[in-house]
Parts: structure tokens; sequence; C-alpha cells
């Protein structure tokens, strides 16, 4: 199953590392609130954007997202 992971931090880094050792998940993309982010890559998955697309990814057939925020603040 392809999903986006939402939040490119040290804990989404890990998030990352998990599903692809899990090998259920394949991680294809993140976003992140960070514009600094955006066109890099995070344990080799590209950040795609800021989390405001998220629509637009649901509109591509990419149906399932996987919350990587490590504060819990900003998770909830």
């Amino acid at each position: 199953m392809d999903a986006i992971v939402v939040g490119g931090g040290g804990h989404g880094r890990v998030v990352v590392e998990i599903l692809r050792a899990a090998g259920e998940v394949n991680p294809v993309g993140i976003v992140d609130a960070d514009p600094a982010l955006i066109g890099t890559r995070i344990a080799g998955v590209e950040v795609l954007g800021h989390t405001n697309i998220l629509p637009q990814l649901r509109r591509r057939k990419l149906r399932h997202a996987i919350v990587a925020i490590g504060n819990n603040s900003a998770r909830e």
C-alpha cells in the first residue's frame, strides 16, 4: 500500500524507516509544514509540500497517510 507520511522531522524519518522494514507500507512522499524541507529528501523519500496539499494528493489517488509528528500538541 502506498502512503504519504505527514511530518518530516526526526520522528518522521524513523517512521519511514519502520515502514520500509515492515514491508507492508510504501512511503511515497512526505508532507511537512516547514517550507524549507520542500523538494528535499528524508530517508530517501521526497518532501512533496506543505500539509495543505493532502487534498491534492488524494485526488491523485493517494488514499493513505501516516501521521508522524513527534510533538504531541502539534499532532493533536
